[in-house]
């Protein structure tokens, strides 16, 4: 008997976790498993008032987003916050659940001009150690030859690799 699957999805439950939806072996999940950003708070708190302005996004969400955009290829944050809108590994890895709204991409351009260069620098290097140390990521020289040659090059098929996975 030939079969029919209805495609309507008016409305989703799901009992459980997001995580539960995640395979062990994915990325996100092996460096959620060793990373700890509890130190992240008294690093960027000069930065904030205490008592003035509308609450900010979480740093931990912030560089757990831009770490998300590093290790599954995005380089850039308006597509990042594209694809966490539909991929249910950054929406959990991020702590954001299906029914939550995402930061706006340009709040992560805005924290990274409010933590400054060079403090921004610190915490992402911080960050991408312990993923080294944990034995998940590799650093790896990358080599680019800057040659002009005159090619008939799909520019979608190019990308920027700077350090591959376990």
């Amino acid at each position: 008997m030939l079969g029919h699957k209805e495609r309507d999805q008016l409305e989703l439950f799901i009992t459980g976790s997001l995580r539960q939806l995640i395979p062990d072996e994915h990325v996100l999940v092996r460096v959620d498993r060793v990373l700890d950003l509890s130190w992240l708070r008294e690093e960027v708190n000069d930065c904030y008032c205490a008592s003035d302005g509308r609450p900010g996004i979480d740093p931990e969400v912030a560089v757990r987003l831009m770490l998300a955009g590093l290790l599954t290829g995005i380089a850039h944050d308006r597509r990042l916050m594209r694809e966490a809108q539909v991929n249910i590994t950054i929406r959990w890895f991020a702590g954001y659940g299906l029914h939550e709204q995402l930061p706006h991409h340009s709040s992560l351009t805005r924290i990274r001009q409010r933590w400054g260069e060079e403090r921004f620098r610190r915490i992402f290097k911080r960050t991408v150690e312990a993923c080294l140390k944990a034995k998940i990521a590799i650093a790896e020289v990358v080599h680019i030859d800057a040659s002009l040659i005159r090619a008939n090059v799909s520019w979608e098929s190019l990308t920027e690799r700077q350090w591959r996975m376990c």
